[in-house]
């Protein structure tokens, strides 16, 4: 798989043929930045984007919901924009509601409606200029726009940029597709306002990462709670201390997920792992036995709701600490 060979630190053969074609996206992409900043939109509504430089799951959408849980405890009016991948909407900008379906408005537009408890408005468009465009002219009160995903995005002018990085993968290889995982290159992360890194970063690594931006954050995602998909029963992370159970994860980086799982002390029975955004059918579950509990992520039970068994439960987590809210906006 090749996208195994991105995320060795050294570059294989596959990547070292490839690496021509990788010089050929980076220039694309920067021709398309160069275009798309002469002509962006600013939206008098301060912006921030969460995003990444490389592809897969580096958890940003935990940070959009930790900044959004902050600025509304601040006494703040914030709202959220995103792609909504995989949506099929009936128009764009949709506006997220209580009746709307995950295959509506995407995954994580769902999964962050449901945990804020549309405390928010969350509007998905393939375009985030529209998107933004709605907010300022249906949402007055907004004072906040947190943007999930669309560091690339360049049609939108922005106040403040987070790079989300994943510790465990890193950059990878640290070359650009379809060599490496990277969407720009490495130098991208010099211009960004904060490096927020997910997980254990050994010293080197950070030395690595402050040499291009001095601003950078260590946190880790801890488990909060289990929460029945049937029921909405809340239990204690030690509920399951030293049970059996089926693991599920249908997210870009499912390891990270069973590892969460085993640091509170969960035996794993064994594990099914789907691609990320999967459209899940019962049909999906068939082999899980009736009477076995099966633990699955936040995104994932989403999508489950509908058909699921009382014995099914998924993972809440939060970050271990605050972000600097005051100094963004």
């Amino acid at each position: 798989m090749i996208e195994k060979s991105w995320y060795r630190r050294d570059i294989s053969f596959l990547s070292f043929l490839l690496k021509p074609i990788s010089i050929i996206f980076a220039k694309i992409a920067a021709n398309r930045k160069a275009k798309y900043l002469s002509l962006q939109y600013k939206s008098k509504i301060p912006v921030i984007i969460v995003g990444n430089i490389s592809v897969g799951g580096t958890g940003k959408t935990p940070v959009v919901r930790k900044l959004v849980e902050q600025y509304l405890a601040q006494g703040k009016k914030p709202a959220i924009i995103s792609r909504g991948y995989g949506a099929k909407a009936s128009s764009y900008p949709f506006v997220v509601t209580r009746n709307t379906l995950p295959a509506q408005c995407g995954d994580e537009p769902a999964m962050l409606y449901d945990a804020l408890k549309g405390q928010v408005p969350i509007i998905i468009s393939p375009s985030r200029v529209d998107s933004v465009k709605m907010i300022e002219r249906d949402f007055k009160d907004i004072d906040v726009i947190i943007c999930d995903d669309g560091l690339q995005h360049y049609k939108l002018a922005r106040d403040y940029e987070i790079c989300v990085i994943d510790a465990t993968r890193m950059l990878g290889n640290q070359l650009c597709l379809p060599a490496g995982p990277l969407r720009e290159p490495i130098e991208r992360l010099g211009s960004v306002d904060c490096v927020l890194v997910i997980g254990k970063l050994k010293n080197t690594d950070r030395e690595f990462l402050e040499s291009y931006n001095h601003n950078v954050i260590q946190t880790k995602i801890k488990a909060t709670r289990f929460v029945n998909l049937v029921t909405q029963e809340v239990i204690a992370t030690d509920a399951f201390y030293g049970k059996s159970v089926a693991a599920v994860a249908g997210i870009g980086n499912p390891d990270k997920f069973f590892s969460s799982l085993s640091t509170v002390g969960i035996n794993i029975h064994h594990t099914k792992v789907f691609k990320d955004h999967h459209k899940y059918t019962e049909a999906n579950f068939a082999d899980i036995p009736n009477d076995e509990f099966m633990i699955m992520t936040y995104k994932d039970a989403i999508k489950c709701k509908g058909f699921a068994r009382d014995n099914w439960w998924y993972l809440d987590i939060d970050l271990d600490t605050s972000l600097d809210c005051y100094s963004i906006v």
